[in-house]
């Protein structure tokens, strides 16, 4: 099954809050410490869940301090 991505990525674009995107010096980091083009990506995409991850765990600390 293929997935347009393109599609996704309109979705979420402008919607994620600030403190978890990723800026032009990360991307650079990335770039610079990876080996070729598809570690590039590979660890892009790394960096993206993990900042995704600590968005849902922040997201739910908070519904579990409402209760």
């Amino acid at each position: 099954m293929q997935r347009n991505v393109f599609h996704i990525i309109s979705k979420f674009k402008g919607k994620i809050p600030t403190r978890f995107n990723m800026y032009v010096d990360d991307a650079f980091v990335l770039k610079n410490n990876s080996s070729d083009r598809v570690d590039f990506m590979n660890n892009c995409f790394v960096f993206g869940y993990a900042q995704g991850y600590k968005a849902a765990k922040k997201e739910l600390s908070k519904q579990w301090k409402q209760i």
